[in-house]
């Protein structure tokens, strides 16, 4: 883990392909190279047949959130991961980095 400012820009992702929230998956790798949030699920993302309309994800999945190559938090695979303000959910997740962070050193 690289020990350098982390309160510049950051942008988040969120990935609707399937299983690319596994722990040490894409995702994460990806977080850690471009350090930007992104959340993504960690099995297969259910989809409605007729409606197109997203169901969960898969084996009680869940939406898993990296930062920085950590894993900084996760939520409910049957929620679909929306925010209402991005720069606020970007916060959070920096914020929860720094506290993971500072308890590992």
């Amino acid at each position: 883990m690289e020990n350098s400012s982390i309160d510049h820009n950051v942008t988040l992702i969120i990935m609707f392909s399937c299983s690319t929230g596994k722990e040490k998956g894409f995702a994460q790798r990806m977080s850690e190279e471009l350090n930007i949030v992104i959340v993504a699920p960690s099995d297969n993302i259910e989809i409605g047949r007729e409606t197109a309309k997203y169901l969960g994800i898969k084996n009680n999945g869940t939406w898993n959130v990296f930062y920085r190559g950590v894993k900084v938090d996760s939520f409910d695979g049957t929620i679909e991961p929306i925010f209402e303000d991005p720069e606020q959910a970007i916060e959070r997740y920096k914020t929860k980095y720094k506290q993971l962070y500072e308890n590992q050193e």
